[in-house]
């Protein structure tokens, strides 16, 4: 099955391309750049020109994703709908589906004229026959477009506005958004309609807090900031074009529609992963947690934070094994790791990692230092306090843990989720 797809060079198009190859997917790239990717045929195609004729040639579904995104949130886009028009009517003569993906943002009286536009084409799609894809906040893998926007954004400046009232946001993955893609184009018992793919509602806010917490890894804090100021300022800088698109773009939030979600999801069987494993770069939840797990563990033997080499090396070493799930250690062990002394210690699993953290931290100059070195340079004084430190600290750990134990049970397996409520 052959799919076209336009803007493929984009944030979006580059991973629907990957995810339909691994498919096992023909794949056209129309875009106004060279398609650099083996296995995909490219054809030139930009919104100011009509479709190539040999573009859907063998093709079974485009997958409208191109915009014009260079006029900011001004101007009538009248170009972008006429490239919607002729690839409607390309599509018909060719008899090949049409899916579009439009935006959150997209209805008639939308404050902005990209989401007036989006709105425009969702009508002549719908009335040919098509299918409209209304994504949330897409977000996760490289950060790009919008996401990568909010990810410079947090990285750069530890101090926010929060808006008053907050605005609500509905994420969804953009793995997750492909992958719904591909469902809704090799179905074809599916009456034309509009499908809404985000997660729950969320604060703008929350969100900008989990890519602080699980992206870039720094202290993020907020400074109120009324919708009332908001509007001053739009007033006081209407002739500035740079500024008025900023601040157009900030008020657009508090009037974005929130969507309906859980019937269109539940229909394309899509289930959303959790914001914190969304943000990191693999979006593997899996993986998230083995690191965590790894930097107790080591950090427990090392009595130092392990360098992040090492805590990859023992990720590596347990997806070799057979049970590759990770513990989900209680949150006050991945704190203060020496709490896992605590932990009971007929837990089979646990001990078999702790013993691989300690084989792994002797092989490094850390591990040497530990375990060879301090017995070689301690007086007789010092090796008799290290000795002595010992049993105190196993005394008093035996009798401690039959009270700490019952709380600190190691969790249940990772599940899947859309929720933010940790955040």
């Amino acid at each position: 099955m052959r799919l076209v797809i336009t803007g493929a060079n984009g944030y979006i198009g580059q991973r629907l391309v990957r995810h339909a190859l691994q498919r096992g997917f023909e794949v056209t790239a129309a875009t106004r750049r060279p398609f650099d990717s083996s296995g995909v045929k490219w054809l030139a195609y930009d919104l100011s020109r009509s479709p190539p004729p040999d573009l859907f040639s063998d093709a079974a579904c485009l997958i409208h994703l191109a915009a014009d995104t260079s006029g900011g949130a001004f101007g009538d886009r009248e170009e972008e709908i006429n490239a919607a028009k002729s690839l409607l009517n390309a599509t018909q003569k060719h008899r090949v589906r049409m899916i579009f993906v439009s935006s959150q943002a997209a209805r008639q009286n939308a404050p902005t004229s990209y989401g007036r536009v989006k709105s425009r084409i969702e009508e002549m799609v719908l009335a040919e026959s098509g299918w409209v894809v209304k994504p949330g906040l897409v977000y996760g893998g490289p950060p790009a477009a919008l996401y990568g926007a909010l990810v410079a954004l947090v990285a750069r400046w530890p101090l926010l506005p929060r808006l008053l009232p907050s605005p609500a946001v509905q994420p969804i993955h953009v793995d997750e958004l492909c992958e719904g893609l591909l469902r809704l184009a090799i179905n074809a018992d599916f009456p034309p309609r509009i499908f809404c793919l985000a997660g729950n509602p969320v604060p703008f806010s929350a969100f900008l807090k989990a890519i602080s917490r699980h992206r870039v890894r720094r202290p993020l804090y907020f400074l109120p900031l009324p919708a009332s100021i908001v509007d001053l300022l739009l007033s006081l800088f209407s002739k500035n074009p740079k500024i008025r698109i900023a601040l157009d773009r900030i008020r657009s939030l508090y009037q974005l529609p929130l969507m309906s979600t859980a019937s269109d999801l539940q229909a394309l069987g899509l289930t959303l992963r959790d914001i914190a494993d969304g943000m990191h770069p693999s979006g593997d939840s899996r993986r998230r947690l083995l690191l965590i797990e790894a930097n107790a563990l080591l950090q427990y033997v090392l009595r130092i934070p392990p360098p992040p080499s090492l805590a990859r090396r023992y990720v590596r070493f347990i997806e070799t094994r057979g049970n590759r799930n990770p513990l989900r250690l209680p949150r006050v062990v991945t704190a203060f790791p020496s709490f896992l002394s605590l932990l009971p210690p007929d837990f089979t699993e646990l001990g078999i990692r702790m013993d691989a953290a300690t084989v792994l931290s002797e092989a490094t100059p850390m591990g040497a230092s530990r375990f060879l070195s301090l017995g070689n340079k301690c007086s007789g004084f010092r090796s008799t306090y290290e000795v002595i430190r010992a049993l105190w600290s196993e005394m008093i750990c035996r009798m401690l843990r039959p009270l700490v134990s019952p709380f600190l049970t190691l969790g249940a397996p990772p599940t899947q989720h859309s929720d933010v409520d940790s955040v």
